[in-house]
Protein backbone atom coordinates (compact mmCIF):
# COMPACT_ATOMS: atom_id res chain seq x y z
CA UNK A 1 0.00 0.00 0.00
CA UNK A 2 1.18 3.58 -0.86
CA UNK A 3 2.32 6.34 1.41
CA UNK A 4 -0.90 8.37 -0.09
CA UNK A 5 -3.26 5.63 0.92
CA UNK A 6 -1.90 4.88 4.62
CA UNK A 7 -2.54 8.65 5.23
CA UNK A 8 -5.71 8.77 3.56
CA UNK A 9 -7.05 5.29 6.21
CA UNK A 10 -5.32 7.52 8.76
CA UNK A 11 -7.47 10.74 7.82
CA UNK A 12 -10.41 8.41 7.63
CA UNK A 13 -9.84 6.64 11.20
CA UNK A 14 -9.21 10.17 12.53
CA UNK A 15 -12.75 11.76 11.56
CA UNK A 16 -13.95 8.71 12.93
CA UNK A 17 -12.80 8.72 16.06
CA UNK A 18 -13.17 12.48 16.60
CA UNK A 19 -16.80 12.03 15.66
CA UNK A 20 -17.36 9.16 18.14
CA UNK A 21 -15.18 11.35 20.95
CA UNK A 22 -17.61 14.16 19.79
CA UNK A 23 -21.14 12.36 19.93
CA UNK A 24 -19.62 10.62 23.34
CA UNK A 25 -18.71 13.87 25.02
CA UNK A 26 -22.43 15.59 24.10
CA UNK A 27 -24.46 12.55 25.31
CA UNK A 28 -22.47 12.63 28.15
CA UNK A 29 -23.58 16.41 28.79
CA UNK A 30 -26.62 15.64 27.48
CA UNK A 31 -27.35 13.18 30.42
CA UNK A 32 -25.97 14.84 33.41
CA UNK A 33 -28.08 18.34 32.40
CA UNK A 34 -31.31 16.02 31.63
CA UNK A 35 -30.45 14.85 35.51
CA UNK A 36 -30.07 17.71 37.06
CA UNK A 37 -33.21 18.84 35.23
CA UNK A 38 -35.35 15.84 35.90
CA UNK A 39 -33.89 15.79 39.49
CA UNK A 40 -35.47 19.82 39.34
CA UNK A 41 -39.13 18.72 38.75
CA UNK A 42 -39.39 16.12 41.20
CA UNK A 43 -38.01 12.99 40.07
CA UNK A 44 -36.34 10.75 41.88
CA UNK A 45 -32.48 8.66 41.52
CA UNK A 46 -34.59 5.71 40.38
CA UNK A 47 -37.06 7.29 37.97
CA UNK A 48 -34.47 8.86 36.48
CA UNK A 49 -32.39 6.21 35.56
CA UNK A 50 -35.63 4.61 34.43
CA UNK A 51 -35.71 7.66 32.13
CA UNK A 52 -32.32 7.89 30.95
CA UNK A 53 -32.79 4.28 29.75
CA UNK A 54 -35.79 4.72 27.60
CA UNK A 55 -33.88 8.08 25.98
CA UNK A 56 -31.21 5.99 25.57
CA UNK A 57 -32.90 3.64 23.65
CA UNK A 58 -34.64 6.46 21.78
CA UNK A 59 -31.80 8.31 21.03
CA UNK A 60 -30.15 5.33 19.24
CA UNK A 61 -33.58 4.91 17.51
CA UNK A 62 -33.35 8.19 15.60
CA UNK A 63 -29.64 8.39 15.62
CA UNK A 64 -29.87 7.91 11.64
CA UNK A 65 -31.49 11.03 11.42
CA UNK A 66 -28.05 12.84 12.06
CA UNK A 67 -26.16 11.15 9.32
CA UNK A 68 -26.57 10.32 5.53
CA UNK A 69 -26.92 6.74 5.32
CA UNK A 70 -30.14 5.14 3.38
CA UNK A 71 -32.21 4.98 6.17
CA UNK A 72 -32.02 9.31 7.54
CA UNK A 73 -34.94 10.20 5.43
CA UNK A 74 -37.35 7.86 6.71
CA UNK A 75 -35.89 8.63 9.96
CA UNK A 76 -36.33 12.03 9.85
CA UNK A 77 -40.41 11.04 8.76
CA UNK A 78 -40.49 9.05 11.26
CA UNK A 79 -39.16 11.57 13.95
CA UNK A 80 -41.58 14.15 12.37
CA UNK A 81 -44.33 11.62 12.77
CA UNK A 82 -43.96 11.02 16.12
CA UNK A 83 -42.97 14.47 17.41
CA UNK A 84 -46.28 15.83 15.50
CA UNK A 85 -48.43 13.53 17.36
CA UNK A 86 -46.67 15.12 20.69
CA UNK A 87 -47.19 18.76 19.26
CA UNK A 88 -50.91 18.89 18.69
CA UNK A 89 -50.79 23.08 19.79
CA UNK A 90 -50.01 23.33 16.46
CA UNK A 91 -46.06 24.64 17.29
CA UNK A 92 -44.51 22.01 15.24
CA UNK A 93 -41.40 22.60 13.81
CA UNK A 94 -40.29 20.48 10.77
CA UNK A 95 -37.21 18.94 10.71
CA UNK A 96 -35.14 20.85 7.90
CA UNK A 97 -35.75 24.26 9.76
CA UNK A 98 -34.94 22.27 13.49
CA UNK A 99 -31.85 20.71 11.93
CA UNK A 100 -30.73 23.45 9.63
CA UNK A 101 -27.19 22.66 9.73
CA UNK A 102 -27.74 19.44 8.36
CA UNK A 103 -27.26 18.91 4.43
CA UNK A 104 -30.59 18.25 2.34
CA UNK A 105 -30.03 14.55 1.28
CA UNK A 106 -30.92 14.02 -2.15
CA UNK A 107 -30.25 10.58 -2.85
CA UNK A 108 -29.34 10.02 -7.10
CA UNK A 109 -32.39 7.18 -8.30
CA UNK A 110 -30.43 6.84 -11.43
CA UNK A 111 -28.66 3.93 -9.89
Amino acid sequence: MGKKNGFARQIVEWKNSHTKAVKDTYMQYLTDTMVIVLNNHGFGEKRIREILKDWGGVFDEYFDVLTTNNEADYMQHKLDERIRQICKSGDFIPFEKRYEYLPDIKYDIRR
